[in-house]
């Protein structure tokens, strides 16, 4: 098969993802697979690191879902003996154009282009950084499977006993459980950008499978003890480097959530006997 045809091929496949121009070259850009999430504290991804074929995304953070992937640029340096002078064919990226559908096909959403600056050297490949569900079809499909935001004031800790109160839970480390709940997405993506002499480039459509849930990556348990525990310890920070990406045993401390609750109701009383407000300062000793 000749060079153009083979371009021609690539054209043809990726027109039914994207209605933008296929470019003359675009195989000899592409994606060559996504990176597992990084862990913290160093939150760094290098081309040698672990990859992965899909991800979590917890939809109770209404975060996006943003990752890094190994782009290979292929072309080779070449002679430009009009001009006297080298043409590397290094690839300036500058963007990703990414669209989001259920199992069946059905677009969530429409396809969204973001901003990226890097370079990859001809022959080479590099780490790049892309966004696979953005934030905007991220609150669609909470919104549709009935996913609340993470917030203090959509999961109120109101049982003195130190437990939820029934209608602020969520299915703890589990996934959306309704009947009509999207449960994973495909994610389809592309990179574009050009040549060091200006040529267009951009790569095939790469896909990837998203899993989704509600509350499985936060920590429920810290809230479950006595409220003393819950309001006055210090929460443990954060281990994900994105809010809701799942990422090795990251989790989020759910008393991040009730840090500037300051008093509370539990069963204190006044020096006349009289009920108030409990605090921090009832927790010590």
């Amino acid at each position: 098969m000749t060079y153009a045809k083979k371009a021609m091929t690539a054209c043809l496949i990726t027109a039914g993802v994207f209605a933008l121009g296929c470019k003359e070259n675009e195989i000899s850009l592409f994606v060559e697979h996504m990176k597992a999430p990084p862990t913290a504290p160093n939150c760094s991804t290098t081309a040698g690191d672990e990859t992965t074929p899909g991800g979590l995304l917890d939809l109770s953070f209404r975060s996006p879902y943003s990752n890094y992937f190994l782009l290979r640029n292929s072309l080779m340096g070449r002679e430009d003996y009009k001009n006297t002078r080298a043409e590397t064919n290094g690839v300036f990226i500058e963007g990703v154009e990414v669209s989001v559908s259920t199992a069946d096909g059905t677009p969530i959403g429409s396809p969204e282009y973001h901003v990226f600056e890097g370079y990859i050297e001809p022959e080479s490949a590099d780490i790049v950084f892309g966004v696979v569900v953005p934030k905007s079809v991220v609150d669609v499909i909470a919104d549709n499977n009935g996913c609340r935001e993470l917030t203090a004031g959509n999961y109120p800790p109101t049982d003195a006993s130190g437990q939820f109160d029934a209608a602020g839970t969520i299915d703890r480390g589990e996934g959306v459980d309704a009947a009509s709940a999207v449960q994973q997405v495909y994610a389809s993506l592309r990179f574009l950008g050009h040549t060091n002499a200006g040529r267009d480039v951009e790569t095939p459509t790469f896909t990837i499978l998203i899993r989704l849930c509600c509350g499985c990556l936060v920590d429920w348990s810290t809230c479950d003890a006595s409220l003393c525990e819950r309001y006055c310890e210090e929460p443990d920070q954060s281990q994900m480097c994105s809010p809701g990406v799942g990422a090795g045993e990251a989790t989020f401390d759910c008393r991040n959530l009730y840090a500037q609750i300051n008093s509370w109701e539990g069963g204190c009383v006044d020096e006349n006997g009289q009920p108030r407000l409990c605090t921090c300062d009832d927790c010590e000793g």
